[in-house]
């Protein structure tokens, strides 16, 4: 898993020096119902967003959970590439919507694994409190693009914080 967070993060850090700007770093909590509605589980996960104008950005992130189905334990981890648009009110709240697509992986309490390759949407507000940001986001995710009727979903919170990042070459 830590190699995959490296990978992940490496990718939005590449794309960096093309982009002057911050990276936010976000941490998110929230509720996962599994394909066929098996039940909901705790998903927690980790992201990192590069802007690539004012409304427009990419994000990276990494999230796990593990869910019982017919006794056995399943543990899901998805890694996605959403691209997200959103507008910042007056207010300081920023709504959003965005897309993208994930590689799964899925390993069971048996000892079998296995990987997909899935998509996403996903609709969210945040608020901006000073340097922090704090929303929720829903998303509707279909894990395996070779099986589209079997859908999930994730309902989130999520509180977010900048990193600066400059590159001089």
């Amino acid at each position: 898993m830590k190699k995959s967070l490296l990978l992940i993060l490496g990718l939005v850090l590449v794309c960096g020096p093309a982009l002057a700007g911050n990276i936010d770093i976000s941490a998110n909590a929230g509720m996962y119902t599994a394909p066929g509605g098996v039940g909901t589980s705790t998903m927690y996960g980790i992201s990192a967003t590069q802007p690539l104008t004012e409304n427009i950005s990419v994000r990276a992130m990494i999230e796990s959970t593990t869910y019982s189905v017919a006794g056995q334990s399943t543990t899901y981890t998805p890694i996605s590439l959403d691209v997200i648009y959103g507008q910042t009110l007056d207010c300081g709240v920023r709504p959003y919507a965005g897309v993208g697509l994930s590689y799964n992986s899925y390993s069971v309490s048996g000892g079998s694994s296995s990987s997909t390759t899935g998509a996403q949407a996903m609709a969210g507000i945040s608020y901006a409190f000073g340097p922090v940001n704090a929303g929720l986001e829903f998303r509707y995710m279909v894990p395996d693009l070779g099986n589209t009727g079997n859908t999930a979903t994730a309902f989130n919170g999520f509180v977010t914080g900048s990193v600066a990042q400059s590159f001089s070459f």
